[in-house]
């Protein structure tokens, strides 16, 4: 059986939380970025869209 004292073992398993935790806010905020990413991009198109509405252009809904 394994003779790690208890105290070693919670702190390694500490550990382990904090860096899972680390990289969860790291995929979080990567996702907001890319997200945020295609809400401009979502706005450039719908602004091409009227522009071409406007104008009577071969995309006309």
């Amino acid at each position: 059986m394994d003779k790690t004292p208890p105290e070693i073992i919670i702190a390694e398993l500490q550990q382990r939380i904090l860096h899972m935790e680390s990289a969860s806010l790291q995929f979080q905020e990567d996702a907001r970025a890319r997200i945020d990413e295609l809400e401009i991009e979502n706005a450039k198109l719908k602004l091409e869209n009227e522009k071409l509405k406007l104008s009577g252009g071969p995309y006309e809904a």
